[in-house]
């Protein structure tokens, strides 16, 4: 493969420089010479992995990574490495790197994933190369899939995925090349992606929509009037209120227009409510002009919730219907304090201790203080802890010095869950109420590591086995091995197999002895992930319930067609 170019990829100018003045006495050094090859190797310095430089349109470092493996690196992990590559090169549009992973780097890599994604950006050339290539038998189960009745292979979501981005060619060619079983999913995502070429292709081909009214409310909602014309005229008999409800929603007057005039179906009180909280105030006077269907209180507690202050006033001044708390407690909320003292001064509504408890949430400081001075229903300890959660320490001091309900362990908790070490840091020093185990498990989660080693130095609480076993990264998880006591039970490793985290997967079993539970078959089922099925299957084969998975996952096609042909 021929090597990229650019200033990021030459190596420093100075280590260059000095290595060519000393060059017949540094080849001598073989120590020396490797150990200046890992300093500046991008490889390790900036850990990019056989992905990463895919994504990044890297081949010659492809190269120099593949080189590097070790030699007895898993080969599902290979595998795993390779597909994820081939998605990148795939959305790069390169070919060089894509025939790479394919026929030199891992010849095993399932390119099933990969057909779909180049299906789904409308890459013809590639997606051509792909299924005519397919490797190391792959080209097998492609044609096993293809015979099958309902003909469930790849190509049928490629379909579906190249019909919602409008690759017109490509769903032609599909069609034509790998013919599909009738997707009705396929005509539906070119409905809700406006492709109406593609919408009437698949029709004259047989795919027919299995809930029209569906397909109808998402022309409507995408504001696609030439696609509802041809709906009104290939499915007549399907339509809902749900169309012109969601077109108001949307502020699509001219589809609702529409709809009044060419349907029967009309609307409901949603139409205006939502066009109100959603600011189209041309829509919400149309429709009261010319429809009888009216709206409730949401339509004013939506408005003024979402800082809608003229569609509040016009309603407040043109329907009989009223608002309700909400109104106000929302609006605080979002922090809108001219609509929050309009309706004081016009609606007798008022709020409930919600509006300052939202405000405080929102980090609303000049609401908090306005509702403290001028209305009597305060706040609860939820004002403070959520102010904590959300990192507004200006509001947590406040309260702290001018309001008496005070913050629970919720407060340094959610903090935690959110990374906020200066307003842990605070609490810990003027709050009383601490924390719990709770929050640094929500810190090992989230995957906020600086506040993890915080709360290790300066509280007590620790945390359970719930942070290793949701712990999303490797290096985390790496840290509480090494440095807390409370392990991990099966579920560590189960999750790494929903987040498709190899890597924590083959830590954890060569690390640990929990191993994993019976429930690692329906998440590797569920999420389809082949190299780790495969990977399983061979560590923890008592573990998998093959049965099961074909009971209960028979959508589930490649999985399938991989499980006949390992005749299991």
């Amino acid at each position: 493969m021929r090597a990229a170019t650019g200033a990021r990829n030459a190596p420093l100018t100075s280590a260059t420089v000095v290595c060519r003045m000393v060059r017949p006495t540094l080849d001598a050094l073989a120590h020396v010479v490797h150990t200046i090859s890992a300093f500046l190797d991008d490889s390790v310095s900036l850990r990019w992995t056989i992905p990463r430089a895919s994504a990044s349109n890297l081949p010659h470092l492809l190269m120099h990574l593949a080189a590097r493996e070790p030699q007895d690196l898993d080969p599902h992990y290979k595998m795993f490495l390779s597909s994820r590559a081939l998605v990148h090169a795939v959305a790069n549009d390169n070919l060089e790197i894509v025939q790479w992973l394919c026929q030199e780097y891992c010849p095993a890599t399932f390119v099933f994933p990969v057909v779909e994604e180049a299906a789904r950006l409308g890459n013809r050339r590639l997606l051509v190369w792909l299924v005519e290539n397919s490797a190391h038998g792959q080209l097998e189960i492609l044609q096993w899939l293809h015979t099958l009745p309902e003909n469930p292979g790849c190509t049928r979501a490629a379909i579906e995925n190249a019909a919602r981005n409008g690759h017109v060619e490509v769903v032609v060619w599909l069609q034509h090349h790998a013919p599909v079983q009738q997707s009705s999913v396929a005509i539906v995502n070119a409905i809700e992606c406006g492709h109406l070429e593609i919408v009437r292709f698949l029709h004259d081909q047989g795919h027919a929509l299995r809930a029209p009214a569906h397909a109808i409310a998402c022309a409507a909602k995408s504001n696609r009037l030439d696609i509802l014309q041809w709906l009104h005229e290939h499915y007549a008999g399907d339509w809902t209120s749900d169309a012109m409800d969601l077109a108001a929603e949307r502020g699509h007057l001219q589809i609702v227009q529409w709809l009044h005039a060419n349907r029967t179906e009309g609307c409901t009180t949603t139409a205006m409510n939502h066009a109100a909280a959603n600011g189209h105030i041309d829509t919400v006077q149309w429709l009261h002009a010319n429809r009888s269907e009216g709206c409730t209180a949401y339509a004013m507690d939506g408005a003024a919730g979402n800082g809608f202050f003229e569609i509040v006033k016009w309603l407040h001044e043109n329907c009989s219907e009223c608002c309700t708390t909400r109104a106000m407690n929302i609006a605080a909320t979002n922090g809108h304090l001219d609509i929050v003292q309009w309706l004081h001064a016009n609606r007798h509504e008022g709020c409930t201790s919600r509006a300052m408890n939202g405000a405080a949430s929102g980090g609303h400081l000049n609401v908090v203080k306005w509702l403290h001075e001028t209305r009597s229903e305060g706040c609860t300890a939820f004002a403070m802890d959520s102010a904590a959660e959300y990192g507004h320490l200006d509001v947590v001091q406040w309260l702290h010095a001018n309001r008496t309900e005070g913050c629970t362990t919720a407060a340094m908790n959610l903090a935690a869950s959110r990374g906020h070490l200066h307003v842990i840091q605070w609490l810990h020093e003027n709050r009383t109420e601490g924390c719990t185990s709770r929050a640094m498990d929500l810190a090992v989660e989230i995957g906020h590591f600086h506040v993890v080693k915080w709360l290790h130095e300066h509280r007590l609480e620790g945390c359970t086995v719930f942070a290793m076993d949701c712990a999303h990264s490797l290096e985390i998880l790496k840290w509480l091995h090494e440095n807390r006591s409370e392990g991990c039970t099966t579920n560590a490793m189960r999750n790494a197999v929903l987040d498709g985290d190899f890597e924590r997967l083959l830590f954890l079993h060569a690390n640990r002895s929990e191993g994993c539970g019976d429930s690692v078959t329906l998440v590797v089922a569920r999420q389809e992930q082949l190299e780790m099925f495969l990977w399983l299957y061979e560590h923890y084969r008592a573990n998998l319930r093959i049965t099961h998975i074909r009971n209960q996952y028979q959508n589930r096609h490649y999985l399938i067609a991989l499980l006949d042909k390992m005749r299991l």
